[in-house]
């Protein structure tokens, strides 16, 4: 029996405003260049809101899109990471994790031995953009997947994109802030305190277009996303 999408999954929305960040970048932009010099006209705080500004652009692009491969590509592009926006997954010869009781429920099936683990880093280029853990069901994925999975460094999401599949958010939570308990102004020092390594954690269960559920990917977002970003924003 089909399934629908699991009850207590819901779509979520970014839990930063980015009109509100945008908001204060274009106020201490608009300061800095009238002469004036309260703290929120300073460099530090125009980088610090221009980085938060890319990582709440990052998180509702990764909740709006089917594809997470297709965001990282697309991000790769515009902010020219490298010279090619290509994507490969760089297979990590770690020990298999167990699937959880709760993704064994997520994914509908009654033995862990139905579940594979992989676990890769996604690189452009030199760069790694993410780290990932995939527990999926190789029996509701195509013999052609399978193999490629087993022998290539195509991203999962390239590898399974005939299922036509798409995404349900299970948790976004961002590592970290620019913003000092949301008072205009106060922000974090970026020499002192910059963004660390990991700045994003995002779970996700993929479904086919048949509302069959056939993988849940626990993925971490690194700085260099954000480097790259605010480097080139206005």
């Amino acid at each position: 029996m089909t399934h629908a999408p699991h009850a207590g999954i819901r779509l979520l929305s970014p839990t930063r405003s980015r009109s509100l960040i945008a908001g204060l970048l274009s106020v201490a932009l608009v300061m800095g260049v009238e002469g004036k010099t309260p703290a929120c006209a300073d460099t530090n705080t125009v980088q610090a809101l221009r980085t938060e500004l890319a990582l709440t652009q990052l998180q509702a692009e990764l909740l709006r899109e089917k594809s997470a491969t297709k965001v990282l590509e697309a991000w790769c592009g515009r902010y020219q990471i490298a010279d090619q926006p290509v994507v490969r997954a760089e297979v990590q010869t770690a020990e298999a994790k167990p699937p959880s009781a709760e993704t064994m429920n997520r994914l509908q099936v009654q033995n862990s031995n139905e579940v594979a683990y992989r676990r890769v880093a996604l690189r452009c280029g030199t760069v790694v953009l993410s780290e990932a853990d995939n527990w999926y069901v190789p029996a509701r994925l195509t013999k052609a997947m399978n193999a490629m999975l087993a022998s290539s460094d195509v991203p999962f999401g390239k590898v399974i994109a005939e299922l036509r599949p798409f995404r349900v958010t299970i948790d976004a939570k961002p590592l970290w802030s620019a913003l000092d308990q949301g008072r205009v102004c106060a922000v974090q020092d970026l020499d002192s305190a910059p963004p660390p390594k990991a700045v994003l954690q995002l779970r996700a269960l993929l479904y086919r277009e048949d509302l069959k559920p056939f993988s849940e990917v626990h993925e971490v977002y690194q700085r260099p996303l954000l480097d790259a970003a605010s480097q080139c924003a206005p």
